[in-house]
């Protein structure tokens, strides 16, 4: 049905007079009716209306809104956890390229709402829930809690290690780290953010690095697609680590009677994040880079993000994970 143009109206958002998501609601909405009495489980992922439009937001509060007025108004999620989110916020766009928008991408929202009975219940549950919503967390730490969920006998334990996902039943340590939780430097933002002068020498070398890096790549395609070259750099930060993290150094014990043993700074995490713009195809990329101390060498640290909109510049390769990299020789 997606390829069939007469089906679709207004920019693929509407199936004849009614929207998409309106549709996929509804769905949900008669299978909770459905199996309202029955243990049951609905993941319902909805893109159509923001993904590639920030602004088509709007159009879905009216939608939501009518949604969940009928669901709870007609008591169909007295006895069901509610989990709301986003996957992640806009990746390209004159917004992504803002320091807003890096923070919009690595910071979704997550609304969950539990059953106003069970809060009433388990006060102590609701209170790990009320401060975790200002913790350290991650999507690994729902499907803890989903798994904890499943398993519920309303005992909630005490001891929990340190792991990177956590149940938010349970209270998240305070001083959780992204490491902890398996967050990548690129994408944490729990670090100092200081904003480096783009004319910079080592910021403009470290710039050329992650070209490079790009190249390597891209270097078994090169027969379609183009050698990147700098164009210029868009943005550049370094990225701290708190104090606890640069001299952090071991733990003992777990949760209950744990012992941090601190060092020397460890300048070595320092991370610089820059967003640079390469030439032919004007593409704008970001990525982390970590100054090695014993080799002098920037590395680059996980992927590379593609933050503007490439279309059909890589229509040459097949292989997803260049498509947001390649700048093909023949333009369509």
């Amino acid at each position: 049905m997606e390829d069939i143009n007469g089906v679709w109206n207004s920019y693929h958002d509407c199936v004849h007079g009614r929207t998409e998501t309106d549709i996929v609601l509804d769905y949900l909405k008669n299978f909770v009716k459905m199996f309202q009495y029955k243990p049951h489980f609905s993941f319902t992922f909805m893109t159509r209306l923001t993904h590639d439009y920030l602004e088509g937001t709007y159009k879905a509060d009216n939608i939501y809104l009518k949604f969940f007025k009928d669901m709870f108004e007609s008591d169909k999620l007295k006895n069901t956890v509610v989990f709301f989110f986003s996957d992640h916020g806009m990746r390209f766009g004159n917004l992504r390229e803002t320091f807003v928008g890096k923070l919009e991408e690595r910071l979704p929202f997550m609304l969950i709402v539990f059953p106003p009975w069970f809060i009433k219940k388990y006060p102590d549950i609701h209170r790990n829930l009320q401060i975790n919503a200002r913790r350290l967390t991650t999507p690994f730490d729902i499907f803890a809690t989903l798994e904890h969920i499943l398993d519920f006998n309303g005992i909630e334990k005490k001891e929990i290690k340190q792991k990177r996902s956590l149940s938010l039943l349970h209270e998240i340590p305070e001083d959780r780290t992204c490491d902890d939780a398996g967050i990548l430097p690129h994408w944490c933002t729990c670090s100092k953010i200081e904003k480096l002068n783009i004319q910079n020498k080592t910021v403009i070398k470290i710039g050329n690095t992650m070209v490079s890096k790009i190249n390597q790549d891209l270097k078994d395609s090169f027969a379609v697609c183009e050698k990147l070259y700098l164009k210029s750099i868009k943005y550049a930060l370094l990225v701290i680590p708190s104090d606890k993290v640069l001299r952090f150094k071991r733990t003992r014990k777990h949760v209950k009677d744990r012992k941090v043993i601190y060092g020397d700074h460890l300048k070595s995490l320092f991370g610089y994040q820059i967003t640079v713009q390469t030439k032919p195809g004007d593409a704008v990329f970001e990525g982390t880079l970590r100054f090695d101390e014993k080799r002098k060498t920037y590395d680059l640290v996980g992927d590379v993000s593609r933050i503007n909109k490439y279309g059909d510049q890589s229509h040459c390769i097949e292989q997803h994970h260049l498509k947001k990299l390649c700048y093909c020789k023949i333009q369509p």
